[in-house]
């Protein structure tokens, strides 16, 4: 099988998702930090990390049984979250229906996804052509 047709999940360093995992530490540190300093809007930050970062590992899935090569996917991803996150942010108010107030962290959750798996992409077609340039030398 050549590299072109391996999927992302084969990948074994770059199958691991450490941004989407980040991000839910980050949303961690910021609801400790909350204990200290009472404050809505941090509360409401780590809530909206942790709800991100959730969202994000069940949208990674079919990102993760894609081709290698296969950038579009992840630069589709990235659209549709733009387009949520821009549809949501020119509501009037953006938590008046409750329902589709849950689409702004889903917006952002694919984002995440979509940057996440274009990022390793990237990183597993440079380390496979530093890796043959090494041999070909």
């Amino acid at each position: 099988m050549s590299f072109e047709d391996q999927k992302m999940h084969e990948q074994k360093a770059l199958a691991f998702p450490i941004p989407e995992l980040t991000v839910a530490a980050i949303g961690a540190l910021i609801a400790l930090a909350s204990l200290f300093i009472h404050d809505s809007g941090i509360i409401a930050m780590a809530l909206m990390f942790a709800l991100v970062s959730i969202c994000s590992l069940p949208l990674a899935v079919p990102l993760a049984y894609t081709k290698v090569g296969t950038f579009w996917i992840d630069i589709v991803y990235v659209a549709i979250g733009v387009f949520v996150v821009r549809y949501m942010m020119s509501l009037p108010d953006e938590g008046a229906i409750f329902f589709l107030g849950l689409l702004y962290p889903l917006g952002w959750a694919f984002i995440l996804s979509g940057c996440s798996h274009l990022l390793r992409r990237a990183l597993a077609i440079c380390r496979y052509r530093r890796k043959h340039r090494r041999l070909i030398q």
